[in-house]
């Protein structure tokens, strides 16, 4: 008699071990979301950097771009609605919501937004990294 209901246990210790997985690989991308954002925010350009994978297309560009936006604007970034696409061992997509506002009325004009981006993360030496990001809405907001 038993067994006859271990059977069903032990058929989810597979679905309960993949959702635990998926729960922890959804926590990592949220924090390294928001330490990019923080990294962003402090004006931490070395931070800001380690958020991305080595190999990813963005990291030049980004690397050249954000100290100007540093010395112009003082930002404030926030991070909500991640959400997970697809995941597999190597990749994770998901989508999420960046509001970005000025803090101040100094330096060149800015208008403060909200995307919706999506993004891909790849692992890198066991942890996970932004490799590519796209902007795929933008509303402006006061």
């Amino acid at each position: 008699m038993k067994s006859l209901f271990a059977l069903p246990l032990l058929a989810l210790l597979p679905v309960l071990f993949l959702s635990a997985c998926n729960q922890s690989s959804d926590s990592e991308i949220v924090a390294i979301l928001q330490q990019n954002a923080q990294a962003a925010q402090s004006e931490n350009l070395a931070a800001y950097m380690n958020t991305y994978h080595s190999q990813s297309p963005l990291r030049q560009s980004d690397k050249a771009k954000m100290p100007g936006v540093f010395s112009s604007y003082n930002l404030k970034y926030s991070i909500s609605d991640v959400e997970v696409e697809s995941s597999t061992d190597e990749e994770i997509q998901a989508r999420y919501t960046l509001l970005t506002q000025k803090t101040d009325n100094t330096g060149p004009p800015f208008r403060n937004n909200k995307t919706v981006q999506h993004v891909v993360f790849k692992k890198e030496n066991g942890q996970w990294k932004i490799y590519e990001a796209r902007i795929m809405k933008i509303e402006y907001v006061e």
